[in-house]
């Protein structure tokens, strides 16, 4: 396991390009600093970590943040630190975050394209060009990016070399309306279609796409408005729907990815959840018959091996009462430790909460605009 420490290049450009920041004008967005969140050594388990920040649409206040657990620091606004040649910094609506390979790969919606790192240093490798992007995913050597246009579009990672520029897409798979959420299951990929351009019309199938021929293989009708899909040790599927936000509630679906088969919903509001292990962790995002949220965010685990429910909560009640737009959600997959967001009112910075093992606050930190995803650097 190849970790960033305190001599990584990542690091070390860090703290050069800190010196400089102040030469540079800032976009809006976060101004860069880093904060020490514990002391240098002082815990030794666990994993660094990026964090996106999405920023509010028409903005341009995406920033990418990062946690180097052996200096016990946290940097915010790397992306514009490390590339300060790039003038529109990173750029308009983070939607997705994720590593794959040595690459680091930003979904910025707003702008149209896919930022593509290198995962150890941040430096700028080249940019996919799609469209209204959502949600990544990856198979063998191909990225897998969802599009609104009602594609997922395929790029091989080998032309995704530093200095390429802009690249283009491979390929376009049709998909259902306004697709979101992917996961892959061995040939396969699960797209949730959520038809959200078009309420209260919307789309409820769950395209599966065989990834040998590139082309949709089937589509399974779930629940209304899909969202995220993500699959878990057992050879499930779990795929969130949110409802129409008025009559039809947001629950959950688990499909047996060997033959395609619904096995179980489930009656919970899922507002964003993370698998580790055995356990899927969620938070709730509940609505009223008016469409508001009802206010009522339960924060809880499910167990995927025997598909029920865990007795309590993963966070302390004084912590639950703290956040107030509960948004990114990850758990360590070394030491089980939980990372949560929380948005505030969604147009200042946000909150990252580390939660230890007992639900409790570890520490906590200042981030970007709307911290929304969280990658692992393993």
């Amino acid at each position: 396991m190849k970790r960033v420490i305190k001599n990584s290049p990542l690091f070390l450009s860090l703290c050069i390009l800190v010196l400089f920041a102040g030469c540079r004008k800032e976009l809006g967005v976060i101004p860069p600093e880093t904060t020490q969140v514990m002391a240098p050594g002082s815990y030794g388990g666990g994993l660094d970590f990026y964090l996106l920040n999405e920023g509010n649409m028409g903005s341009n206040h995406a920033s990418l943040d990062y946690f180097n657990h052996q200096a016990g620091t946290y940097a915010l606004n790397i992306y514009e630190r490390i590339n300060p040649d790039v003038t529109l910094g990173l750029g308009d609506v983070g939607n997705d975050l994720k590593i794959y390979g040595g690459k680091l790969y930003i979904a910025v919606n707003g702008s149209g394209k896919v930022e593509v790192l290198d995962k150890y240093t941040g430096v700028k490798l080249c940019q996919i060009l799609v469209d209204n992007c959502r949600k990544l995913a990856f198979w063998k050597s191909k990225v897998l990016i969802t599009s609104y246009k009602g594609f997922v579009g395929v790029v091989d990672t080998s032309r995704l070399l530093n200095g390429a520029g802009s690249v283009s897409l491979d390929n376009q798979i049709p998909v259902g309306r306004e697709p979101e959420g992917l996961a892959v299951s061995g040939d396969k990929v699960y797209v949730a279609n959520s038809g959200g351009y078009s309420p209260p019309i919307y789309d409820k199938t769950l395209s599966v796409i065989d990834l040998l021929t590139e082309h949709v293989q089937k589509s399974i009708v779930l629940g209304v408005n899909l969202n995220d899909v993500q699959k878990d040790d057992f050879g499930h599927i779990i795929v969130s729907a949110r409802g129409n936000y008025k009559d039809i509630s947001p629950s959950f679906y688990v499909i047996d990815s060997a033959t395609d088969k619904l096995i179980k919903q489930v009656a919970i509001p899922l507002g964003n959840f993370t698998i580790q292990g055995n356990l899927m962790y969620y938070f709730t995002s509940p609505y009223n018959q008016d469409g508001t949220l009802s206010g009522q965010v339960n924060y809880g685990r499910f167990n995927l091996k025997t598909l029920s429910g865990v007795q309590g909560s993963f966070l302390a009640e004084d912590v639950m009462n703290l956040i107030k737009i509960p948004f990114a959600l990850a758990v360590d997959p070394v030491d089980n430790k939980i990372l949560i967001s929380d948005a505030g009112d969604n147009t200042t910075p946000g909150t990252l909460y580390w939660i230890g093992n007992n639900g409790e606050v570890l520490w906590k930190v200042r981030t970007g605009e709307i911290p929304g995803h969280i990658a692992f650097l393993e």
